[in-house]
Protein backbone atom coordinates (compact mmCIF):
# COMPACT_ATOMS: atom_id res chain seq x y z
CA UNK A 1 0.00 0.00 0.00
CA UNK A 2 1.19 3.30 -0.66
CA UNK A 3 2.23 5.64 1.70
CA UNK A 4 -1.29 8.33 0.39
CA UNK A 5 -3.38 4.94 0.98
CA UNK A 6 -1.89 4.69 4.76
CA UNK A 7 -2.61 8.49 5.48
CA UNK A 8 -6.51 8.73 4.35
CA UNK A 9 -7.63 6.01 6.56
CA UNK A 10 -5.19 8.14 9.42
CA UNK A 11 -7.09 11.23 8.63
CA UNK A 12 -10.53 10.06 8.75
CA UNK A 13 -9.93 8.35 11.74
CA UNK A 14 -8.22 11.22 13.41
CA UNK A 15 -11.27 13.35 11.87
CA UNK A 16 -13.96 11.09 13.92
CA UNK A 17 -11.74 11.32 17.80
CA UNK A 18 -10.88 14.85 17.28
CA UNK A 19 -14.19 16.38 16.72
CA UNK A 20 -16.53 17.86 19.29
CA UNK A 21 -18.77 15.86 20.74
CA UNK A 22 -21.74 15.41 18.87
CA UNK A 23 -24.85 17.61 19.40
CA UNK A 24 -27.07 14.97 19.55
CA UNK A 25 -26.31 13.35 22.68
CA UNK A 26 -24.97 15.08 26.58
CA UNK A 27 -21.97 16.61 27.28
CA UNK A 28 -20.96 13.79 29.80
CA UNK A 29 -20.82 11.41 27.09
CA UNK A 30 -17.78 10.34 25.82
CA UNK A 31 -17.64 8.61 22.34
CA UNK A 32 -16.34 5.59 21.78
CA UNK A 33 -15.75 5.29 17.87
CA UNK A 34 -15.36 2.00 15.53
CA UNK A 35 -14.51 2.57 12.25
CA UNK A 36 -17.05 0.29 10.04
CA UNK A 37 -16.77 1.73 6.91
CA UNK A 38 -14.08 3.31 4.77
CA UNK A 39 -14.06 3.72 0.63
CA UNK A 40 -12.39 5.37 -1.56
CA UNK A 41 -14.43 5.81 -4.83
CA UNK A 42 -14.65 9.25 -5.86
CA UNK A 43 -14.51 10.75 -2.89
CA UNK A 44 -12.98 9.57 -0.01
CA UNK A 45 -16.01 8.14 3.13
CA UNK A 46 -15.80 6.33 5.99
CA UNK A 47 -18.66 5.87 8.79
CA UNK A 48 -18.47 5.50 12.43
CA UNK A 49 -20.40 3.68 15.06
CA UNK A 50 -20.01 5.24 18.47
CA UNK A 51 -20.08 2.03 20.94
CA UNK A 52 -21.05 4.25 23.87
CA UNK A 53 -24.71 3.90 24.96
CA UNK A 54 -27.06 6.73 23.93
CA UNK A 55 -30.62 7.63 25.42
CA UNK A 56 -33.52 5.62 24.52
CA UNK A 57 -36.10 6.90 21.28
CA UNK A 58 -40.00 7.05 22.75
CA UNK A 59 -42.37 6.64 19.18
CA UNK A 60 -46.13 5.65 19.98
CA UNK A 61 -46.12 2.37 22.61
CA UNK A 62 -42.63 1.43 21.78
CA UNK A 63 -38.95 2.45 23.62
CA UNK A 64 -36.02 1.64 21.20
CA UNK A 65 -32.58 1.53 21.91
CA UNK A 66 -30.81 4.02 19.87
CA UNK A 67 -26.74 4.26 18.19
CA UNK A 68 -25.12 7.59 17.13
CA UNK A 69 -22.82 7.41 13.87
CA UNK A 70 -20.84 9.90 12.02
CA UNK A 71 -20.09 9.67 9.02
CA UNK A 72 -17.09 11.66 7.04
CA UNK A 73 -16.64 12.68 3.73
CA UNK A 74 -13.07 14.47 2.48
CA UNK A 75 -13.91 17.42 0.34
CA UNK A 76 -12.24 18.17 -2.89
CA UNK A 77 -10.14 21.03 -0.77
CA UNK A 78 -9.02 17.76 1.78
CA UNK A 79 -11.35 19.10 4.49
CA UNK A 80 -14.24 16.70 6.01
CA UNK A 81 -17.71 17.06 5.78
CA UNK A 82 -19.02 15.41 8.62
CA UNK A 83 -22.58 14.74 9.92
CA UNK A 84 -23.94 12.51 13.08
CA UNK A 85 -27.09 10.41 12.71
CA UNK A 86 -28.71 9.32 15.83
CA UNK A 87 -30.83 5.79 14.84
CA UNK A 88 -33.08 4.34 16.53
CA UNK A 89 -33.34 0.24 16.43
CA UNK A 90 -35.99 -2.33 15.92
CA UNK A 91 -34.73 -5.51 16.50
CA UNK A 92 -37.66 -7.64 16.24
CA UNK A 93 -39.09 -5.87 12.91
CA UNK A 94 -36.11 -5.56 11.85
CA UNK A 95 -35.99 -1.71 11.67
CA UNK A 96 -34.14 1.74 11.23
CA UNK A 97 -35.69 4.49 11.75
CA UNK A 98 -33.14 8.31 12.13
CA UNK A 99 -34.21 10.29 15.06
CA UNK A 100 -31.98 12.94 14.86
CA UNK A 101 -29.28 14.41 12.29
CA UNK A 102 -26.91 17.34 13.12
CA UNK A 103 -23.51 18.43 11.03
CA UNK A 104 -20.97 19.85 14.13
CA UNK A 105 -20.06 23.48 13.41
CA UNK A 106 -17.02 22.96 11.86
CA UNK A 107 -18.83 22.71 8.59
CA UNK A 108 -21.39 26.03 9.65
CA UNK A 109 -24.43 23.79 9.12
CA UNK A 110 -27.17 23.05 11.31
CA UNK A 111 -29.57 20.36 12.50
CA UNK A 112 -31.49 18.61 9.89
CA UNK A 113 -35.18 18.71 11.90
CA UNK A 114 -37.22 19.30 8.87
CA UNK A 115 -36.07 16.27 7.22
CA UNK A 116 -39.52 13.95 6.28
CA UNK A 117 -37.66 10.77 6.84
CA UNK A 118 -36.74 11.49 10.77
CA UNK A 119 -38.64 8.79 13.10
CA UNK A 120 -39.83 6.72 10.34
CA UNK A 121 -38.73 2.98 10.45
CA UNK A 122 -37.64 1.70 7.35
CA UNK A 123 -36.45 -2.15 6.55
CA UNK A 124 -33.03 -2.74 5.90
CA UNK A 125 -31.73 -1.72 2.74
CA UNK A 126 -29.99 -4.55 0.44
CA UNK A 127 -27.61 -2.96 -1.29
CA UNK A 128 -23.87 -4.34 0.04
CA UNK A 129 -22.70 -1.00 1.23
CA UNK A 130 -25.67 -0.18 3.61
CA UNK A 131 -25.87 -3.68 4.64
CA UNK A 132 -22.24 -3.87 6.18
CA UNK A 133 -23.17 -0.83 7.89
CA UNK A 134 -26.90 -1.70 8.93
CA UNK A 135 -25.37 -5.21 9.94
CA UNK A 136 -22.82 -3.69 12.61
CA UNK A 137 -25.78 -1.02 13.63
CA UNK A 138 -28.24 -3.70 14.07
CA UNK A 139 -25.25 -5.85 15.95
CA UNK A 140 -24.61 -3.68 18.09
CA UNK A 141 -27.82 -3.13 19.49
CA UNK A 142 -29.15 -6.48 19.45
CA UNK A 143 -26.48 -8.81 19.86
CA UNK A 144 -24.04 -10.70 17.73
CA UNK A 145 -26.01 -13.21 17.07
CA UNK A 146 -28.61 -10.86 14.79
CA UNK A 147 -28.98 -11.96 11.45
CA UNK A 148 -30.85 -10.83 8.35
CA UNK A 149 -32.04 -14.60 8.10
CA UNK A 150 -34.93 -14.94 10.73
CA UNK A 151 -35.27 -17.76 13.08
CA UNK A 152 -37.74 -19.90 12.20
Amino acid sequence: MSVSGLIAPIFLSLVAATLQPSDLVGEEHTHDWELIEHEVKQREEAIWLDRTMTPAYVAGDGEFKTVLMRGAEKEPTGSPFVVDILVAVDCDTPALAMVAVATPDLNGFPADDENPRLGKFEPPRQNERDKKVQTAIFKHICGPQWSYIRPQ
